[in-house]
């Protein structure tokens, strides 16, 4: 009786084990599972971050590039306002110069009005004095 009762016992406790060691190897196989979709999961987004690394480099170099034409814009501008500003007191320097010779002009005009209004003036009394001497023979 008592090694029936051994092989029972020990029949039932391997049937257990048996059902646990099942349990356990799916228990297992999904746990596998998981980490080998867990392993894809962590592939897919090693590939996301460096598409997304990529990109970022790309948008960098472009703004890098983007600020270089934005500094010879600038320069370019600086340089057209500096020119322009070049202009404006090359005119300025013509128009002193053009209004000095126009009022040398002046002068000159306004001495020769007054030396012409001086001859005229004597031109006349010269010719008084010969109406008067006409008269007087």
């Amino acid at each position: 009786a008592n090694i029936t009762e051994f092989e029972g016992t020990t029949f039932a406790q391997q049937k257990e084990r048996n059902e646990k060691m099942l349990s356990l190897a799916g228990t297992a196989a999904k746990l596998k599972h998981k980490v080998e979709k867990g392993r894809g999961d962590v592939e897919n987004i090693k590939n996301r971050v460096d598409k997304k690394k990529k990109e970022q480099e790309k948008l960098l170099d472009e703004t890098k590039q983007l600020r270089e034409k934005e500094a010879k814009a600038t320069e370019a501008m600086k340089k057209a306002m500096e020119d322009k500003a070049e202009q404006v007191r090359l005119r300025k320097e013509a128009k002193k110069e053009i209004d000095e010779q126009d009022a040398k002009l002046k002068t000159i005009k306004d001495q020769l009005k007054h030396s012409v209004d001086e001859k005229e003036s004597v031109q006349r009394m010269v010719d008084k004095v010969e109406s008067n001497i006409e008269r007087l023979q």
